[in-house]
């Protein structure tokens, strides 16, 4: 028998640590919503989109869900794009983003309360897994957490019901050749149609230039200083399938490098030109506002 972990930090009520019942925890805390509700989970299924849409169904407020749904994900069905597909269809007003790399499990109802926890929205993280969280109702710490989501859906990529049934299509034929054991080639060329399909959305006719610019920016707000080796680093895992290193940059018959790499270093040059960038003594790139906040010290 579970031991049953639910307590508030001292005698606040803002704050309550649970260890069980995370489905009762998540499904009152979506069904206070009435005009928004935002969950992130890198993870979800067609049991946590039934669940999503029961503790929804009264008020019906505004969805926006974060996911990770890369093309591996979406191919071994562990961010089911079937499942979503189902959600684009029924759910109207709802916002889908993908992240690679993304990690975080959050669920916030109208930006006054937010539980963080180790649960994905799926049979296991709801009823099986041994999962750990904290309700949130202090504004302050509320506030925080969706200005820090927000920067995350920033860089992240809007999935459209054609996109996402696409990625569906791409689940399928990948348990195909599963189910067959064919070559790992053919696993490969589905993976690269689905990379594909994500690389078009998110870049959704913008330049290079932009794409990579707003990426560096995120990094560098969020971890840097940073080389540019440790940028291209973070960049490949937050853009995948932007980073194809069969690709290289050719001039007169001659190999420079990743094409990726090269677009890179343009960004940050343009960046730097705008003075958005400083470059330091040490080869490190900052945001141009820490870089003067650190001479003035």
């Amino acid at each position: 028998m579970r031991p049953s972990i639910e307590r508030s930090r001292g005698e606040d009520p803002q704050w309550r640590f649970f260890g069980r019942r995370h489905a009762e925890a998540i499904r009152d805390l979506l069904s206070s919503a009435t005009d928004e509700a935002l969950v992130v989970t890198p993870f979800i299924s067609t049991p946590g989109i039934d669940f999503l849409l029961q503790a929804l169904s009264h008020h019906r407020p505004k969805l926006k869900l974060l996911v990770n749904a890369s093309a591996r994900n979406s191919c071994a069905r562990s961010c089911d794009p079937a499942a979503l597909s189902g959600l684009l269809k029924d759910y109207l007003g709802v916002e889908v983003v993908s992240l690679p790399e993304l990690h975080a499990k959050a669920y916030v109802a109208d930006g006054r309360q937010a539980i963080v926890t180790s649960a994905n929205l799926t049979a296991g993280g709801l009823w099986r897994n041994y999962e750990y969280g904290v309700r949130v109702q202090e504004p302050r710490t509320v506030a925080a957490i969706l200005q820090d989501l927000a920067e995350y859906e920033r860089v992240g990529t809007p999935l459209d019901e054609t996109t996402v049934k696409e990625l569906a299509e791409c689940a399928a034929a990948f348990e195909e050749v599963a189910a067959r054991n064919q070559a790992d080639a053919q696993s490969a060329a589905v993976l690269r149609r689905a990379e594909d399909l994500l690389a078009h959305r998110y870049v959704r006719g913008r330049a290079p230039n932009a794409v990579f610019s707003e990426a560096v920016r995120f990094l560098l707000a969020r971890d840097g200083p940073l080389t540019t080796a440790e940028l291209h680093l973070r960049i490949r895992s937050l853009h995948p399938e932007l980073c194809n290193d069969r690709i290289d940059r050719v001039i007169n018959g001659r190999h420079f490098g990743k094409k990726w790499k090269h677009q890179v270093r343009t960004a940050q040059a343009h960046l730097k030109a705008r003075g958005e960038l400083a470059l330091d003594d040490d080869a490190r790139w900052r945001s141009a506002h820490v870089a003067e906040r650190v001479s003035k010290q």
